[in-house]
């Protein structure tokens, strides 16, 4: 790889990883490392996931490179990653026979849709492309590879302009007019004193460079300002092997989401585009078609596809936003990441994985921004007896008016007057987006769910109506038919995709009915929706909230309670556990160096408490419940074993941790026995409402887990799964009429016998 190098590190030290090479590392600090794509792709492919083959270039390098230029030793880091990509791949990076190409691809540590820079189809040149058009028997196939290649890399890499380089071809342009296409692109770059690199590795190079400088692009800064992220955030660099999804009528790319970004229903939903490369989804170019089309054409590949992306909302307990292609049958995933989502989803999501077990509820009312919340408030609706003139995709939902206006360096000056603006475009690019953040709405006329527009509007809450195939721009702007003017008032619904002339819209619009459990849910844990402690219902600030019950039972069950932990385990701010403590009854609660304990009168209190209980519980369903629990139980006790001793070479031995992949497999089964508990825990708040709050400490406890923190799989120090399962199998044999003696005994003589 040509170039000066600048620093004096080794290829040794510094971060290029295999996918099978990053060491085991909790979810955050491994999104630090790789970024969000890099740790999504190790992810996946420990979950057994069809991955492509690739490395990944760790964040530290981009600043190292921004501040001192190309790092020593990154050449023989990346040729020593490259041997490794050829050999699972069987292909030859720069081969004239059997080629490798790569894709190269920016991945911050944060979600930024677009914001950074991709090149597909990197290492074509003359003699791979020849190569790729002898092994698939299809030339035309090839030449539009490196058509895509030439023209990511002018502009990217080299700076070109869509000027420079003229309209792409047709989709459906002949093999003579693609070669037309290369040749007249790379002769616009010699013209400009920088030809495209025929040799392949410089070409690398030159891509990663252009990658790490997008991290400073005026794109990202605007995307950060409006994110409140901090400016330059550095990005990770993937290179990975291409799989191509323009190779006819078995192949395709689309994205999928676990459930609907718009609306939050629990269904499968995206685009799907048939013998097409990404960007022709996600650059909103070609109409794609909703992923039913997919399952037409592909059902075995759907079901698939299906499957993986269950499989990653489980692990992620989050809206996931999948990107994949299908290579001849074949699904690749190339991306896994947090779903934008409207706040109208937002809600939705929140309340029903809450209610499923993913999460708990405090998570749920912290998954709404204070942003959505406003977005919420300030909903409208379309005035009655307006007359709709078109109609597209319902990309983002809500209703605005505003001017028309054609280019996005203008929206911001309309805006900057007090106008509320509509943008309105053949379709987006990220080159867009400092006039998307101030606009009311977006329409395009190309594009669906998943294309850039409709990916930034759910992400900012802006409604846009994409794909709207009767805008027309020339010979003059018109939607359906109607002539309209830059500066005419346009008025759409994002959440049906209908576009009206004039102003129509009225204050007013109908909240998710999963609000009010939201709300109800703020008040009993003194989280507003949002997160934000500050903004609680004050009914808990002194305390006087907690139900006496629920607290002495939690002090009974901690033995001795210091004022942290039991904080903890009310799931309240330190100061409101302690004022709740403040606000029990004299003399039933005795405070010493070590923490809180119940004295004699709190104790006989509490034993008639529980007694009054019982007595109102059925026993047959406790017992019959506390049955279902020991099963859980039994493997739950495997779980806990298997983590702290495990098998090596026939003798058991302390795990010290330093296998990941046995690791990954214990929070994999502690995640199988959280989910089986959850159905019965559901059944047991119909019994007891008071221990509602167990459900959200273990669905804490199984998320650090399974974000890597084994210590809270049993750590009696802190609010570990194991530690949580103990106090409920005690209210289980409460409820049930048992004790912890003759549960005991019980155990003995079957392990006896």
């Amino acid at each position: 790889m040509p170039g000066g190098e600048t620093t004096d590190d080794t290829s040794a030290d510094l971060p290029v990883f295999g996918l099978d090479d990053v060491p085991a590392l909790p979810s955050g600090d491994l999104r630090q490392l790789l970024g969000g794509k890099g740790a999504g792709l190790v992810e996946m492919r420990r979950l057994s996931i069809p991955v492509p083959p690739a490395f990944v270039l760790g964040t530290p390098l981009c600043g190292r490179f921004l501040a001192s230029g190309w790092p020593a030793g990154l050449e023989a880091a990346i040729d020593r990653n490259l041997a490794a990509l050829e050999k699972a791949t069987n292909r030859r990076f720069g081969d004239s026979h059997s080629p490798l190409l790569v894709s190269v691809r920016s991945g911050a540590p944060v979600s930024m849709p677009g914001m950074m820079d991709t090149i597909l189809n990197l290492g074509a040149n003359r003699a791979t492309i020849s190569a790729l058009a002898a092994r698939r028997r299809d030339e035309r196939f090839a030449l539009d590879t490196w058509s895509r290649f030439s023209r990511m890399y002018a502009s990217i890499v080299l700076g070109l302009t869509v000027e420079d380089l003229g309209d792409p071809p047709a989709r459906d342009a002949s093999a003579a007019h693609l070669q037309e296409d290369i040749d007249r692109v790379h002769a616009a770059c010699s013209r400009r004193g920088t030809p495209i690199p025929d040799d392949p590795r410089a070409q690398l190079r030159g891509a990663i460079e252009a990658v790490f400088r997008s991290s400073r692009s005026d794109r990202a800064q605007v995307y950060c300002a409006r994110e409140g992220l901090a400016q330059g955030i550095p990005t990770a660099v993937v290179v990975q092997s291409m799989v191509f999804g323009n190779l006819g009528p078995l192949s395709g790319t689309g994205v999928a989401f676990s459930r609907d970004p718009s609306t939050g229903a629990n269904e499968i939903y995206g685009d799907f585009l048939l013998d097409a490369q990404g960007e022709d989804v996600v650059s909103g170019a070609r109409k794609s078609e909703p992923l039913a089309a997919m399952k037409r054409q592909m059902p075995h590949t759907f079901d698939e596809l299906c499957n993986v992306v269950g499989l990653l909302e489980r692990y992620y307990r989050d809206l996931c936003d999948v990107e994949f292609t299908v290579q001849k049958g074949q699904l690749q995933v190339l991306q896994v990441r947090p779903g934008k989502r409207s706040a109208v989803a937002a809600v939705r999501i929140a309340v029903e994985m809450a209610n499923a077990g993913l999460i708990a509820r405090e998570d749920a009312l912290r998954r709404v921004t204070r942003e959505q919340m406003q977005q919420i408030k300030v909903s409208r609706s379309v005035r009655k007896g307006a007359i709709e003139i078109a109609s597209g995709v319902a990309a983002s939902p809500g209703v605005a008016s505003g001017l028309v206006c054609l280019h996005p360096d203008r929206v911001a000056e309309m805006a900057a007057n007090g106008h509320a603006v509509i943008l309105v475009r053949p379709t987006t690019s990220p080159e867009d987006v400092h006039g998307m953040e101030k606009s009311a709405g977006i329409v395009t006329s190309t594009g669906g769910m998943v294309s850039h527009a409709a990916l930034i509007a759910r992400g900012w809450g802006i409604a846009a109506v994409c794909g709207v195939e009767a805008l027309v721009f020339e010979p003059q702007l018109s939607v359906g038919g109607h002539v309209v003017r830059e500066g005419d008032w346009l008025t759409i619904d994002g959440g049906t995709g209908a576009i009206y002339l004039g102003d129509c819209a009225e204050s007013g619009g109908d909240p998710p009915t999963e609000l009010n459990t939201l709300f109800a849910w703020g008040s009993e844990l003194g989280i507003a929706p949002g997160g934000d402690p500050a903004d609680a219902s004050t009914a808990r600030g002194d305390g006087r909230g907690i139900d006496p019950f629920v607290l002495m039972r939690s002090i009974a069950l901690l033995g001795i309670a210091a004022d942290a932990r039991l904080a903890t385990v009310l799931a309240v701010p330190l100061d409101v556990a302690r004022a709740a403590v403040d606000a029990l009854p004299p003399g039933h609660v005795g405070r010493s160096a070590r923490g809180l304990q119940l004295t004699p009168d709190g104790k006989r209190w509490l034993q008639a408490q529980l007694a009054a209980e019982r007595m109102g519980v059925d026993a047959g369903r406790a017992n019959s419940l506390y049955e279902a629990f020991a099963e859980v139980d039994t493997v739950l006790k495997r779980v806990i074993a298997g983590w702290q001793v495990r098998e090596v070479d026939g003798r058991d031995v302390i795990n010290d941790h330093g296998d990941a992949d046995y690791d990954a497999t214990m929070r994999a089964m502690l995640w199988a026995v959280h989910s089986k508990a959850a159905p019965l825990i559901d059944e047991l708040l119909a019994l007891a409402p008071r221990l509602e709050l167990y459900r959200a400490r273990l669905a804490r406890a199984a998320a650090a887990v399974d974000a890597g923190d084994g210590t809270m799989i049993a750590s009696p120090f802190k609010d570990s799964y194991h530690t949580v399962w103990f106090e409920l199998h005690e209210e289980l044999m409460h409820l049930a009429g048992r004790d912890r003696a003759t549960e005991e005994a019980a155990a003995s003589g079957a392990a006896l016998h």
